[in-house]
């Protein structure tokens, strides 16, 4: 009897596919032997081949769309139906762990198990394989024909391989049809808070990219009977928990990117995960922010750097800025690792407003209309863990024109507290700001904190000031407590045009807090240089 053969339009489809859109590799569940890209064909030919025109047509109609042929709407969500009717076949399974000692390699696999497949238990040495033939059994018996996994599915020996695999992994869960994951040490949901899965830095991505996800405890027995454990509320509330991560978050379809989520924030899920590689702790985070930076192995903490830089320039956003720790060798402006973004705090964002005129250039982070505040010195004091809290005011000479503003809370060492205490010419950056319709202006609300950083002039050019900014321990914030004693004030040099709004309206006492007094600013372009200070 013939071979059923898929109509030419369905192959072609099925084809770019497997080309483009999953593993390189992948398992074959019940042999533990590879299946390359090129063979997956051969193990789903049957079910492609039964693919019509009816299977097509039914997911097109149930988007709803104009099905007039001509319509251009029509022929978008023809191929969008064709494409997800082959996605919905060629069905494979993905692994998520955490990684042990003896985990079989893509060379142990090749050299070690024959063509017939590893049928003998006497042949599974180590834990690392045990857990691998643990897994095709599991996928197996869920229906799955294949299955992914990191530790062998990969010939890290290849550096194109590799590379195309960090840069890709986030896509492959996503087309997954399901992500199994092994908590190696939990029993129960009360075990999460100390499970190292919900610690590393590449389980992140595997667990948000997925449309499905089944869990198993340290015996392999699932967490629920349930075919998406995304679908268990007592799961998903116990892992929201310990990741930090909103249910909504984990739950939505994040197959196309984290929607709805700033930088900030998920920078934060990945601040306290570990990578054993330091590179790992940026290319792990590749896929969420849907950057692709090159892959570059012995380039240390640059690979986090030339993330930001990546990010920066493609959302343009200003909460990539709130950290924390450390700068990075690169350039100071910029965090050294994910783990300087503090625990996100909806509140400190101040509805997602903030400066939008910044370009990472050569010479460093240019900034324009941004308040800076003068500060000076007030105190410090040093705790049990040998770090300073000090205490930093506006200058009075400064409040009448720039508003009154309260004290920043700076946290350092002892030798950036002898540079704070040195320098002459402090000033708050402020980042939040809510950009003005007018150009080059910016708003300030009374009775709101903003997120600033910690500057002091180097010196001037025919292009701005160039200022560097200051690490701290922590991230800095400065509250606006109140209106200047005058209503409009324009500095000599043209750096302030600061105006009230007209809604002005006085409180009970000295200082205004209403919401509705807003501060209006000015302020000419600056550099922060890419030097650090010592």
């Amino acid at each position: 009897m013939a071979t059923l053969q898929p109509p030419t339009h369905i192959a072609d489809e099925f084809q770019h596919y497997i080309h483009n859109h999953i593993p390189a590799r992948l398992i074959d569940t019940s042999k533990l032997t590879f299946v390359e890209r090129s063979d997956v064909f051969d193990v789903f030919s049957t079910e492609i081949a039964q693919i019509t025109e009816e299977d097509v047509q039914r997911r097109v109609d149930a988007t709803g769309v104009d099905t007039h042929p001509e319509a251009g709407i029509y022929v978008s969500a023809r191929k969008a139906a064709l494409r997800e009717t082959v996605r919905d076949v060629v069905r494979y399974a993905i692994f998520s762990h955490r990684w042990t000692d003896n985990e079989p390699s893509h060379h142990d696999i090749s050299t070690t198990v024959s063509p017939g497949g590893l049928s003998k238990k006497r042949n599974i040495k180590t834990a690392g394989l045990a857990k691998l033939v643990q897994l095709c059994e599991t996928a197996r018996a869920l229906g799955y024909k294949l299955v992914w996994s990191d530790t062998c599915c990969i010939d890290k020996t290849n550096p194109a391989e590799l590379s195309e695999a960090i840069h890709a992994m986030f896509k492959w869960y996503a087309h997954a049809h399901l992500c199994i994951v092994h908590l190696a040490a939990s029993l129960s949901l009360a075990d999460f808070e100390h499970e190292p899965w919900f610690k590393r830095g590449w389980t992140l991505q595997e667990l948000l990219a997925p449309r499905r996800i089944k869990f198993y405890d340290q015996g392999w027995r699932p967490f629920t009977n349930l075919v998406n454990d995304k679908d268990d509320q007592g799961l998903m509330f116990a892992l929201s928990a310990v990741t930090g991560i909103p249910r909504d978050v984990v739950i939505a379809d994040n197959s196309r990117g984290i929607k709805g989520c700033g930088v900030w924030e998920i920078m934060s899920w990945a601040s306290t995960r570990k990578t054993t590689r330091i590179e790992d702790a940026a290319y792990c985070l590749y896929g969420l922010f849907d950057v692709h930076p090159s892959i570059a192995y012995g380039e240390g903490e640059r690979a986090f750097a030339r993330l930001v830089k990546e990010i920066v320039e493609r959302y343009h956003t200003w909460d990539v800025f709130v950290w924390g720790g450390e700068a990075s060798q690169m350039h100071s402006a910029l965090p050294c690792s994910p783990a300087c973004y503090p625990r996100w705090d909806e509140a400190m964002v101040g509805g997602g407003l903030g400066m939008t005129d910044f370009t990472l250039t050569a010479h460093g982070l240019r900034l324009t209309s941004v308040p800076l505040i003068p500060l000076a010195f007030a105190s410090d004091e040093k705790d049990e863990s040998g770090s300073y809290t000090v205490m930093l005011s506006p200058r009075s000479d400064a409040v009448t024109a720039l508003g009154v503003y309260g004290d920043i809370t700076v946290v350092c060492g002892s030798g950036r507290l002898q540079h704070i205490r040195r320098a002459t010419d402090l000033h708050a950056c402020i980042l939040n700001y809510k950009p003005s319709q007018r150009s080059h202006r910016g708003e300030l609300q009374v009775g709101r904190t903003y997120v600033c950083f910690l500057l002091y002039m180097e010196g001037r050019n025919a292009e701005g000031s160039t200022w560097l900014k200051v690490a701290t321990d922590n991230v800095l914030q400065i509250p606006c407590k109140g209106v200047p004693a005058k209503r409009s004030f324009e500095m000599e040099d043209g750096g302030f045009d600061l105006s009230l709004a007209d809604d002005v309206r006085t409180g009970p006492s000295s200082s205004i807090y209403t919401c509705g007094v807003m501060l209006m600013f000015f302020c000419p372009s600056f550099y922060l240089s890419i030097t650090r200070p010592n």
